[in-house]
């Protein structure tokens, strides 16, 4: 008999809990309709502004800068704070010879992480890192495929793939790019769906959009941050890849290279903020491939997209100190010409010709890790003076 009225009274006590749970739910489930609401009716609102500076902002804003330099409340110069200093699409410096180490350094990450393959990397001395130690728990979540020899964390539901791997006091975190997927799904048919969901995903962004796996890897970096054991972490990536780095330095202040770097659209512009745009020479490295229509678009689009922004309509564009290499077509290819894409994608051999107009064999190594190791290690006997950059 007691037991009966045991059962009972938990039964009573389990209905009451629900019922005080059934109001909770109900005002989170309103809570997201009217955040979603929201952000649908201000959509139209991230169009307007600039990447760099508008007349009507300019007109907007002078009264209160003017104040505050004459109040000697400013860290940054007049012209910064009026015109800023993150965006930069006309007169692009080549890249200087004693930046290119670093560089090839960074394009050799993104090789290692887009294919999970560390032999790229093996040259200079970089390690994967098992990701767990700066992640710990939740790798173990259901979402995540974790690749331990090789550094390598991947989502399977946002497609935020990221590569861990270290130098003396150096931590790089790596972001992947399109088609990184496919390495770490062994389904071909769910890895080119994931595939073409994050192309579609790319052009969403150009467009006002801001993918998840931008804010994830933004709350993962700021974890790590608090393990980083005292190193330094630098942010690194190449298309989608660099963009996701670009978009958490900036946020972070932390340091990035970004490599043949997917523009941000306005809504990811929008999210990083006009104050963080307009520091990201401090913090963000660009570089770009002539002739990359992505990262560096044909000068009349670019002059279109200076006008838009004097009119105060927002526009895609890439944000840092930039630099341009030539594209040499380093790399094996069948076609006669190369396609945008190839000039977008093996920016590594680029590199490497610009670092040396000697290095084109080396350069045509670029798909096969290990040759491209061995060939490596020659050339720096070869060419040492890549060792002293």
């Amino acid at each position: 008999m007691d037991n009966i009225s045991s059962v009972q009274l938990s039964t009573v006590e389990t209905q009451k809990a629900t019922k005080k749970e059934i109001p909770n739910k109900v005002a989170e489930v309103a809570k997201r309709v009217f955040q979603k609401i929201g952000e649908v009716l201000l959509f139209p609102v991230r169009f307007f502004g600039a990447k760099r500076w508008s007349i009507p902002g300019l007109l907007f804003r002078l009264p209160a800068v003017i104040g505050k330099h004459l109040l000697n409340r400013s860290d940054t110069s007049l012209e910064e704070d009026l015109f800023g200093s993150g965006y930069h699409n006309m007169n692009i410096p080549p890249l200087p010879q004693a930046d290119t180490r670093h560089a090839i350094e960074c394009a050799s990450l993104a090789a290692a992480i887009h294919k999970s393959k560390s032999e790229w990397v093996e040259p200079f001395g970089i390690k994967p890192v098992d990701p767990r130690r700066f992640l710990g728990e939740l790798v173990d979540e259901d979402r995540f495929l974790c690749n331990e020899k090789e550094g390598v964390l991947f989502d399977s539901q946002t497609a935020l793939k990221m590569g861990f791997y270290e130098k003396e006091n150096t931590l790089y975190v790596v972001f992947g790019a399109i088609g990184s997927n496919v390495s770490e799904m062994p389904n071909e048919e769910e890895a080119i769906a994931l595939k073409k969901k994050m192309e579609k995903m790319s052009v969403t962004s150009g467009l006002g959009g801001v993918p998840d796996c931008f804010d994830q890897a933004d709350q993962l970096i700021q974890l790590i941050q608090s393990r980083a054991e005292g190193k330094q972490i630098h942010l690194t990536g190449q298309s989608l890849g660099a963009a996701v780095a670009s978009y958490v330095a900036l946020k972070q202040h932390i340091p990035a290279t970004a490599l043949n770097c997917m523009a941000f659209g306005p809504g990811i512009q929008k999210k990083v903020g006009a104050k963080n745009l307009n520091q990201a020479n401090r913090f963000v490295t660009q570089v770009v491939t002539d002739g990359d229509w992505i990262s560096h678009p044909p000068l009349a689009i670019r002059v279109a997209s200076i006008f838009l922004d004097l009119i105060g309509i927002r526009t895609a564009g890439i944000f840092g100190k930039s630099y341009i290499i030539p594209h040499a077509k380093a790399y094996k290819t069948d076609r006669l010409l190369p396609s945008i894409l190839d000039i977008h994608r093996y920016i590594l051999g680029n590199l490497l010709v610009h670092a040396d107009p000697k290095a084109e064999k080396l350069a045509a190594t670029i798909g096969d890790p290990k040759e491209f190791s061995n060939l490596f290690n020659e050339w720096l006997k070869q060419y040492p003076t890549i060792n002293m950059l």
